[in-house]
């Protein structure tokens, strides 16, 4: 049997797309069949006249280009076929996944709205109960912390709803623990985070292809999390020496004074760890340094301009490095663009995440400093600050 025949058998035989079956089935497949022959092969079978054979190689290609985080295939791959397959229930979940995890400018409610939605109405697949709680839990990594409130306020009794409703319905998947654990670590619950993220370490399938890259995502989570502690434990001591009449408290982010006439610093990092970089910013300012980043801008016809310029313009740059930053599209072009101009990189590594040979190529010589060697975000400030002493900011 010829490869495209064994195609169209799998794919004519698949069980409905609103079961866990079809989900498993699709991704074991596209984990196979990811060769560039066999992607050929699957886009023939596009304009298949068998609506399940077309619709089986469609979600199966976007699995494919998902795991490759080739996203503009994928963007291709749904603006071309979206429409012809409207009909089917699960299409709404693969434009959830690729925005929320291409870096795509879209309104964090109406996602938030669509795949609660997804969720509801394809209620018996974990897969797809779990994407609304993990969607969730990745906005709310993105946002600022007055908009986080608000998403906590209205979503998360819905989102924990959600995981848990996932993991009842398949118990052993680890990723689901991992996913509770941003969860209610976004109400200060960090002793039950991180026994939650340990759970999925210790449920996850070691013989997956895929087991060390997902080992090492739930670890950067645990660090994540206990960073996040750090920060909450801080806030707290700083709240509490406020009330005593002690001054220096950090400003809130649009407060934080910013000169173009002076020499600067400008920060590149990925937007889930934003409220880490605001904890960085607010004490390099207390510590007089001169701090830009993208905080105020709104994407738009000025938007790269703006950011070049600012690059253009700097001292330094902060690369903050985590397993978010280094697949962030922005900021492999802000590292780029930097590099380009011979601008110094001060690299701050958040958590243990493995650069690729060329970032670590790119960045040989560069400073680095390591969160791990520092006992709390003040030490790690200072010592970004020397960094920055260096380079005349």
């Amino acid at each position: 049997m010829n490869k495209q025949k064994q195609f169209i058998k799998f794919f004519a035989g698949l069980p409905s797309e609103r079961t866990r079956e079809f989900e498993l089935a699709t991704t074991d497949f596209a984990g196979q069949y990811c060769d560039p022959e066999s992607i050929r092969q699957m886009m023939a079978l596009l304009d298949s006249k068998q609506e399940n054979v077309a619709y089986g190689a469609f979600y199966t290609l976007c699995i494919i280009q998902r795991r490759n985080k080739n996203f503009s295939q994928m963007s291709q791959l749904l603006d071309q076929y979206e429409g012809r397959f409207a009909s089917h229930p699960s299409i709404g979940h693969l434009r959830v996944l690729f925005l929320i995890e291409s870096d795509s400018i879209y309104d964090y409610n109406d996602l938030l709205a669509q795949s609660h939605a997804n969720s509801l109405a394809l209620g018996t697949n974990a897969g797809y109960v779990h994407a609304f709680a993990d969607t969730f839990a990745s906005i709310c990594e993105k946002c600022e912390p007055v908009e986080r409130q608000e998403f906590i306020d209205k979503w998360y009794a819905k989102a924990l709803d959600a995981v848990n409703k996932a993991i009842e319905l398949d118990p052993k998947y680890a990723k689901y623990y991992c996913t509770k654990a941003r969860i209610v670590m976004l109400k200060h619950q960090y002793a039950e985070a991180v026994h939650l993220v340990k759970r999925a370490i210790t449920e996850e399938d070691a013989s997956r292809k895929d087991y060390a890259l997902r080992i090492s995502g739930y670890q950067y989570y645990q660090m994540y999390i206990q960073m996040h502690q750090q920060v909450y434990l801080l806030e707290q001591r700083l709240t509490s020496a406020t009330s005593q009449g002690i001054h220096g408290v950090p400003r809130e982010i649009k407060d934080l004074p910013f000169s173009q006439e002076k020499a600067y610093a400008f920060v590149s990092y990925a937007h889930s760890d934003k409220e880490l970089v605001t904890q960085m910013a607010q004490a390099l300012t207390e510590l007089d340094k001169n701090i830009w980043f993208d905080r105020k801008l709104t994407p738009g016809g000025d938007f790269w301009e703006e950011l070049a310029e600012r690059i253009l313009g700097c001292n330094a740059v902060i690369l903050f490095l985590s397993g978010s930053s280094v697949d962030s599209a922005f900021v492999r072009r802000e590292l780029k663009y930097a590099l380009n101009q011979e601008k110094p990189i001060i690299a701050v590594h958040l958590d243990d995440v493995k650069l690729s040979p060329g970032m670590q190529l790119q960045l040989d010589g560069h400073h680095k400093i390591f969160l791990k060697d520092y006992p709390s975000p003040e030490a790690l400030a200072q010592a970004i600050c020397q960094g920055l002493t260096t380079w005349g900011v």
